[in-house]
């Protein structure tokens, strides 16, 4: 029997469009000469990377209604992930497949839970999948996949990374590719299961689509929000920042319990949702998104996605400093929403961060929200100060992790 949706494996993201007439499964990929998110030093940018899905790579592309997750993977440790526990794992792994509805010949979403309830063979299923049981993810299936009462079927595509064939049949690809061409390399491919097709080669773009990162000549320290020189992911340069949501270190280590950090991470959401997306910094202590409040501001991802740079400061504690998360709570969010990351040491070589500006500029967050009524004795912990009012104009983030690995949030 023809199934009914036509069968791709798995995709890595893709901006091409492409048409197959295999009916069985196959492979699609992406993958690049350098990894702009090295959250580790055990991750080497010049390894390269992989975006992993199951189904048609516009998945990884397009995250669809709401959001969803690629398999992101560095290929010179491909089973390390920034998840903590298989918990995280099932919480940002993918849930959409696309595909192409054979029925109706058109392109289509669909869940895993529909897939499996065709009752097919599929091929390399345990490859793909992995079932989540009583908090613990396990494999131990061949082609077809029986559920019993409380089991969920993840898309972890755990297999696939875990195998050393493939794996460094890529790394040799993007190897080669990169020497033929004299340059870091961006390729899209298909594999039908015997023959890998390389679909599209072109030079990388390191820094985003605009090309390489140019930082700005000498910027006074009035000029300058932040800069660092170390911990730096991706290249990038972010213009018409026009406000800093500054959480402050000394402020929020002072609340008195648990309840009014949380209500701190409320009043940012709040802050988070009012302000125009892409329009903030978001700067605040330790780790974001840490569910043990002494350690960061307890916000999830919808409290903090539209900012286009989170800030993780680290300020001296008892004579040592604190370990930062290096966005490791929110990786696969800042990956698919390009959101930047910068973490920043106060008082250590290499690190500023202008708390003269942050501390001694006029809060505005009671005027952006009509009023702190609700979030009252916060004004001090909760700052949200107006770049352009401060510095004469919107700033702009430089970031060079390829050359200068330097970060500067500065108005010039």
């Amino acid at each position: 029997m023809q199934a009914r949706f036509l069968r791709m494996l798995f995709s890595i993201e893709s901006s091409a469009t492409y048409f197959t007439s295999v009916s069985k499964w196959a492979f699609s990929s992406r993958m690049r000469s350098r990894n702009e998110y090295c959250w580790t030093p055990r991750i080497k940018r010049e390894d390269g990377c992989l975006r992993l899905v199951m189904g048609l790579g516009t998945r990884a592309v397009d995250r669809g209604e709401g959001s969803d997750f690629c398999r992101f993977v560095p290929l010179g440790a491909p089973t390390l992930r920034p998840q903590a526990d298989s918990r995280d794992i099932a919480k940002y792994c993918q849930r959409g497949v696309d595909v192409i509805d054979l029925e109706s010949g058109k392109f289509t979403c669909v869940t895993l839970d529909k897939i499996l309830e065709q009752g097919e063979p599929i091929p390399h299923l345990s490859k793909l999948v992995q079932v989540l049981q009583s908090g613990h993810l396990r494999d131990g299936f061949g082609e077809f996949l029986t559920l019993s009462p409380g089991e969920q079927p993840k898309i972890t595509l755990e297999g696939i990374v875990k195998s050393d064939e493939f794996i460094g049949t890529m790394r040799w690809v993007l190897s080669s590719l990169e020497s033929a061409f004299q340059c870091p390399v961006d390729v899209e491919f298909a594999f039908d299961g015997r023959k890998l097709h390389i679909l599209q080669c072109r030079p990388q773009a390191i820094g985003g689509e605009e090309g390489p990162v140019t930082l700005p000549g000498e910027v006074s320290k009035d000029s300058t929000v932040l800069e660092v020189h170390s911990g730096l992911m991706r290249s990038v340069r972010i213009e018409g920042i026009k406000y800093a949501v500054y959480v402050s270190p000394s402020a929020y280590d002072e609340l008195p319990s648990k309840e009014e950090r949380v209500r701190v991470a409320r009043l940012v959401g709040e802050i988070n949702n009012r302000l125009p997306k892409r329009s903030f910094a978001l700067i605040g202590p330790g780790r974001w998104g840490s569910n043990d409040v002494k350690l960061g501001v307890p916000v999830t991802y919808a409290d903090i996605l539209n900012t286009c740079l989170l800030v993780e400061v680290g300020h001296e504690k008892s004579g040592r400093l604190p370990e930062l998360s290096y966005g490791t709570h929110f990786f696969q969010d800042l990956v698919e929403s390009r959101i930047a990351y910068v973490p920043v040491f106060p008082g250590k070589s290499g690190s500023l961060l202008n708390e003269q500006l942050l501390e001694g500029r006029p809060n505005e967050a009671a005027r952006i929200l009509g009023g702190l009524s609700q979030y009252e004795g916060l004004e001090k912990v909760v700052r949200v100060i107006d770049l352009e009012a401060a510095l004469g104009k919107a700033a702009t983030l430089y970031i060079d992790s390829e050359h200068a690995n330097k970060g500067i949030l500065c108005s010039v």
